[in-house]
């Protein structure tokens, strides 16, 4: 058979046909004898899987496509789909400019997921790859670059960062928010704004202050959470109701933020910080009164002008003295005089004022409040106190001290807090004799059932 004649007996027909054989139609296949059938070509993914390398990381033009699909929702699945491959860019150490602005608009996607599409965008964006990506150089160095640059475009990469790092704070807390380039990102904006590359500026700052915002309380309630698991210095059933000298000069008082997101541990940690923000609510102006005093020296000299100033809400009185006992109805009290000389007591409408009122608290100090004497309101008419007279009941002093008081005719300098101590006295009390058994709706409060 010659040459030609053997070539087109191995050969089948080239075009399909539905030529009819015996009553049947029958399809020709154009593929030759001996010729090879190609395979399959496998995906990245099978290749990786079978030689156990890394796959590709997506390239340009792939994630371009995908930034510039229309629907969103089928951009996301598209990034969900090559979620390796885009995990593979990120974790390159150098990343040319173009490609990473659309990384960030990749991500910036995947953030805005909608219900449907939440699961999958969320397993990418919790990755450890996306966590590295956002926190590591890569994305510092690229925001830095951008306050040096000219690119318009950089606007929509500011908006974009912003909605990233919000979606990343949101979803890792504590352990991110230090790590973020937010910083980074405020230079770079302010660098934009000057240059005039950026036509909605003052949006972009709206949004990034709220990203600083939302670092802010994420640290905040982070160091709530530590604070609250620390253990108080002493069982609040053992601390006074009335404040010390220590209460009043110590720089910072122990107290814990109260708990509104979560469970307590027990009981006694409610009652505990309960207690003590109660406590230092009517302590704290007159803590901050008598700093005041001491930084205006002259406030404390009896010659001064400023005689009964209040200063902070807080009102002073100078030239107090502690006359002698006085029996009442509950027991021994002492009628003390303060110098009502000075034109601004004076002019005091005491049957209408509300200063120096029955279970409003004082304090007295004689040595430029380096030590103090607490004493509540026992009694008060505006006729006493028109000529500077009231009585008070001295707390967790002895008589000795107080007879001490009064021989020596001793002056003090006096203070009134415009918190009703009267008020948060009883409250305070109660706190302390709570019992495990006697709190109401203890599981609903304590427990957050």
């Amino acid at each position: 058979m010659s040459g030609g004649h053997r070539e087109l007996w191995n050969t089948r027909i080239i075009i399909r046909s539905d030529a009819t054989f015996g009553g049947r139609k029958r399809k020709f296949d154009s593929t030759p004898r001996n010729a090879k059938v190609p395979k399959r070509r496998r995906t990245e993914r099978e290749v990786g899987d079978e030689t156990g390398q890394a796959l590709a990381p997506i390239g340009f033009k792939a994630l371009e496509s995908i930034c510039r699909e229309e629907v969103p929702e089928n951009a996301i699945l598209e990034l969900t789909k090559i979620a390796e491959r885009f995990e593979a860019l990120l974790s390159l150490e150098e990343i040319r400019p173009d490609l990473l602005k659309l990384v960030v608009c990749s991500f910036r996607l995947l953030c805005s997921s909608n219900n449907i599409m939440t699961a999958n965008a969320d397993k990418v964006l919790r990755s450890s790859k996306a966590k590295n990506f956002v926190t590591g150089a890569v994305l510092s160095r690229f925001i830095n670059e951008m306050a040096y640059s000219n690119d318009s475009s950089f606007g929509t990469v500011v908006a974009d960062l912003t909605v990233v790092f919000r979606a990343m704070i949101q979803r890792f807390g504590e352990s991110i928010v230090h790590s973020l380039p937010i910083p980074q990102l405020s230079t770079s904006l302010a660098a934009l704004k000057e240059k005039s590359l950026i036509e909605d500026a003052s949006d972009l700052e709206k949004k990034l202050q709220d990203v600083k915002e939302l670092k802010d309380e994420v640290i905040r309630r982070a160091k709530t959470a530590n604070d609250s698991q620390v253990e108080p210095p002493q069982n609040f059933r053992e601390v006074s109701v009335i404040p010390e000298a220590a209460d009043l000069l110590c720089s910072r008082p122990f107290v814990r933020e109260n708990i509104t997101d979560r469970k307590f541990k027990y009981l006694d940690h409610y009652l505990d910080v309960q207690f003590r923000l109660l406590r230092e609510d009517f302590v704290m102006p007159l803590r901050d009164g008598i700093k005041q005093l001491i930084k205006e020296n002259n406030s404390l000299k009896p010659s001064s002008a400023s005689n009964a100033r209040r200063t902070n809400d807080v009102s002073v009185y100078h030239d107090v003295t502690v006359l002698h006992p006085v029996c009442s109805r509950k027991g021994r009290v002492y009628r003390i005089r303060f110098d009502q000389s000075h034109s601004k007591v004076k002019r005091v409408k005491w049957e209408r004022s509300k200063r120096l009122k029955f279970g409003s608290l004082v304090c007295l100090s004689s040595d430029e409040f380096n030590s103090l004497v607490f004493a509540t309101v026992e009694s008060r008419d505006a006729n006493g106190l028109s000529i500077g007279e009231l009585d008070v009941r001295f707390e967790n002093v002895e008589t000795v001290e107080v007879n001490q008081f009064i021989q020596g005719k001793e002056k003090f300098v006096m203070i009134d807090s415009p918190a009703y101590f009267e008020a948060y006295r009883h409250v305070l009390e109660a706190l302390k004799e709570i019992k495990a058994e006697e709190l109401p709706f203890q599981r609903h409060i304590v427990e957050c059932c």
